[in-house]
């Protein structure tokens, strides 16, 4: 009886192991290169830092917003395919469908002191997330002289976007050629895990009476997501030529987890009574500066060229989680007390280093003009292969539960993947439609052993190697973007 009452609570420490590793790998596989919106921009490949003259101006560089005329509102819709392959441990493929508003702005011309000045306000989405992972193992406890063998099979599953507000944009020129441009933003979103898993063992008989134990656990986590930063811009406009230089400033993205978690088990035909557990905690992730040059060349009355470069400064980056209290050992009662401390997490994550070449090239029809563009990006990961490293998960009590433990001596080289877009429309003198399709992929792999640790009132019981694993993790996204923007 008490080995199996160590079995449950090391599982359920394992499963909430899982479900709040502290973003050390998860969190890592979402899109930090926070790209800004809508489709003419998105069509280019993100190349736009020097371009910027529409209403888009307040996601990319709002030192464009001066370019702009009269009054304009723009909006975008957006439908994202995200789909993830994954196959560590007897775990294969997930996709869904994200269909969302992606952007939004209003932006004015207004006098102050007899200076001209163009401002805004804008929404846009700087992620879609979606993320599903899992584990399926078998390994054997011996119970006196019985082999026992068990079975673990955990899947998580994230959705969610984190989007930015610009409650203050505003632009102006300096001199003929040189213009410069800011903004405030509000990082909004939510986000909801799920997590689902079970742990049983093969039917045994001890003293002529056969068994089945098993337990089932059901972890749902509401994630709020909150922070304020800041963008700054220059750009110089020649004839034929234009360059933009942008800086983001650092900031904190607050994450409130408020979790639900339900557990049932049956352990030697003795039924234990369900355990429900909630909790709140927080979650804090540093995101660096971000620092963005940008050239764009007028090759002919019709032709245009740009070229981006984008740094954001991840290394050595932190996320710190508020710790809450242990369950003591033999209560079901749940997880009793958030506590205030919050404990550090080094992140290892890398610098992002992002190019992005667009083109655009206008046609002049009689239904109107139809821009025709095309675009590429690399697209950089703040993850890293894993192999050569150990990689503890850690749930919110700071134990490890489940270890990954790794083949030493491999390479940990940062991930990267590639991204191509194309887009189109038409466009009236006061009304533009667009369109843009994009395509990103990026991919990991590394190997190594899972373990599971058990664990009674916060003290090791005992480990289980689960089973070897080679692991090839890719992430494919497309988006198809509609955006209309409307002059008055």
């Amino acid at each position: 009886m008490k080995f199996r009452v160590f079995i449950l609570t090391g599982v359920l420490v394992g499963v909430a192991s899982l479900a709040v590793a502290q973003g050390l790998r998860y969190e890592s596989y979402y899109d930090w290169n926070f790209l800004g919106s809508g489709a003419r921009a998105r069509g280019m490949g993100g190349a736009f830092l020097a371009v910027s003259d529409d209403g888009s101006a307040l996601t990319w560089n709002p030192a464009g917003l001066p370019y702009n005329e009269g009054v304009q509102t723009s909006m975008n819709w957006n439908l994202v395919h995200a789909a993830v392959e994954n196959n560590p441990v007897g775990f294969g493929e997930a996709s869904d469908n994200l269909g969302s508003v992606g952007y939004w702005s209003f932006i004015a011309p207004m006098t102050l002191r007899e200076h001209e000045f163009v401002i805004g306000v804008s929404y846009y989405r700087l992620q879609d997330i979606f993320y599903e992972d899992g584990i399926f193992a078998s390994f054997t406890t011996t119970t006196g002289a019985i082999d026992v063998v068990q079975n673990v099979d955990t899947r998580r599953r994230s959705i969610g976007s984190l989007a930015a507000v610009n409650i203050l944009g505003l632009g102006t020129q300096i001199t003929s050629n040189l213009t410069v441009g800011g903004g405030i933003h509000l990082a909004l979103g939510d986000r909801k895990d799920q997590d689902f898993f079970t742990w049983y063992s093969e039917p045994y008989e001890y003293q002529g009476i056969t068994f089945v134990d098993s337990l089932l656990m059901n972890m749902t986590a509401d994630v709020d997501y909150s922070g304020v930063f800041g963008t700054l811009g220059l750009m110089y406009r020649g004839d034929k030529w234009s360059a933009g230089l942008t800086y983001t400033s650092p900031w904190t993205l607050t994450q409130q987890l408020d979790y639900q978690t339900f557990m049932q088990s049956v352990s030697r035909d003795i039924h234990y009574d369900a355990m429900e557990a909630i909790f709140i905690t927080e979650r804090k992730i540093e995101i660096p500066y971000s620092i963005g040059l940008g050239g764009s060349y007028q090759l002919t009355e019709k032709l245009l060229v740009a070229l981006d470069y984008q740094f954001r400064k991840f290394k050595d980056g932190n996320i710190s989680t508020q710790q809450t209290e242990e369950p003591r050992e033999n209560e079901h009662e749940g997880i009793p007390n958030p506590a205030s401390a919050f404990t550090d997490f080094p992140t290892s994550w890398y610098n992002l280093h992002q190019i992005r070449l667009g083109a655009e090239y206008i046609v002049e029809s009689n239904y109107g003009r139809i821009p025709l563009r095309i675009g590429f990006r690399n697209e950089p990961m703040v993850s890293g292969n894993t192999s050569g490293t150990r990689n503890n998960l850690v749930q919110y009590y700071n134990i490890p539960v489940f270890d990954v433990m790794v083949d030493p001596g491999a390479t940990s080289d940062q991930n990267m993947g590639f991204g191509f877009a194309f887009g189109t429309g038409i466009h009236w003198s006061q009304i533009h439609l667009d369109f843009s399709y994009e395509y990103t992929s990026a991919s990991s792999g590394d190997s190594g052993d899972y373990w599971l640790v058990t664990s009674s009132n916060g003290h090791d019981f005992s480990r289980y190697e689960l089973a070897g694993y080679d692991r090839e993790y890719k992430l494919n996204q497309s988006r198809l973007s509609l955006n209309f923007t409307g002059y008055f």
